[in-house]
């Protein structure tokens, strides 16, 4: 099976150990920097659907640190198992929460004063490939049919066009409404908890409407494998 995936990163701050990190990830890279939502999610998809020739679409956050093995791990997996959405997992926070997984047993609900996350333990399910519900966007590959069957940007996103994405003005981010989207849909998302990478959660400081917006693409050099 041939695996041609384009990574994007929505990039809203400059966190120095992601970004070294992304240099050692062997593929075409996509970053839309400092730009508001919806706009990052829009580019991003329209320029993965003008492109067929990628076979997978790899969504990556702005505050996790990637590793080449990682990369190698789920493209493995894809390669045996042909997964639609599978993904790693990384530390909830570095704080209170630092020994559970950006991982839920449950799907948080849109709507914020109903939402409550039930948290998986780092310990409790070790170099395991499973189905959650909920999983964040931890360098999470999408094959390219589900990325053209799923609206993404979700569609209940775009029902909720002026809401707030920050959980603290009772918002909710995409990656909820990407999950809800996928229950809508009956297609299943898995996890591997050997692929576990770091969250800087809060580290770094907010870009966007600071710096200017911008698009860059990385071809990847095939000649450096």
């Amino acid at each position: 099976m041939k695996i041609k995936p384009l990574l994007v990163y929505w990039r809203p701050k400059d966190i120095q150990p992601v970004l070294d990190g992304l240099k050692e990830i062997p593929c075409d890279q996509l970053f839309l920097n400092y730009m508001s939502y919806p706009w990052n999610y829009d580019i991003s998809l329209a320029f993965f659907k003008s492109n067929p020739e990628y076979t997978h679409l790899i969504c990556h956050p702005n505050d996790l640190v990637p590793t080449k093995k990682v990369y190698d791990k789920l493209v493995e997996n894809i390669k045996d198992k042909d997964y639609p959405v599978i993904s790693g997992v990384c530390n909830w926070d570095t704080g209170k929460y630092k020994d559970y997984l950006n991982i839920t047993s449950n799907l948080p609900s849109l709507k914020y004063s109903e939402r409550f996350y039930h948290k998986i333990s780092k310990n409790r399910y070790p170099n395991l490939i499973f189905k959650v519900p909920w999983a964040g966007f931890p360098f999470m590959f999408i094959r390219r049919d589900i990325i053209l069957k799923v609206p993404f940007p979700p569609d209940c996103a775009k029902d909720n066009s002026f809401r707030p994405i920050w959980e603290e003005k009772g918002g909710f981010g995409g990656d909820i409404c990407w999950a809800h989207s996928l229950d809508f849909h009956k297609i299943d998302q898995y996890v591997d908890t050997s692929c576990n990478m770091k969250h800087l959660r809060f580290y770094g400081k907010m870009l966007v409407g600071v710096k200017p917006p911008s698009i860059e693409f990385f071809k990847y050099n095939e000649d450096k494998k």
